[in-house]
C-alpha cells in the first residue's frame, strides 16, 4: 500500500457511506449517479487490492516438528 492509498478498511467505509447515500430517499438523480460512479471506481480498486493481498497470504502448516509456508488456495 502506498502512502496515498487508503487502507482496505477505510475504502470499505467510504463505499458503505456511498451506498447509504444511494439508499436515501432524498438524494437527487445527479448526486445518485455521481455516488454510484464513485462507488464503482472504489469497488474496482478495492477488488484489485484484495486480489493482490490474497496472493500474499501464506498458510503456516506443520509437518511433524517442521513448520513450512504454503500459498493460500481456495480449494
Amino acid at each position: 500500500m502506498t502512502n496515498d492509498s487508503p487502507s482496505i478498511e477505510s475504502s470499505l467505509t467510504e463505499i458503505e457511506s456511498l451506498v447509504a447515500s444511494l439508499e436515501s430517499e432524498d438524494i437527487e438523480l445527479e448526486a445518485a449517479v455521481d455516488s454510484y460512479s464513485e462507488a464503482l471506481k472504489k469497488m474496482k480498486s478495492l477488488l484489485t487490492r484484495l486480489g493482490s493481498t490474497k496472493e500474499k497470504i501464506l498458510l503456516l502448516k506443520k509437518d511433524g516438528d517442521a513448520l513450512f509456508e504454503e500459498p493460500y488456495t481456495n480449494d
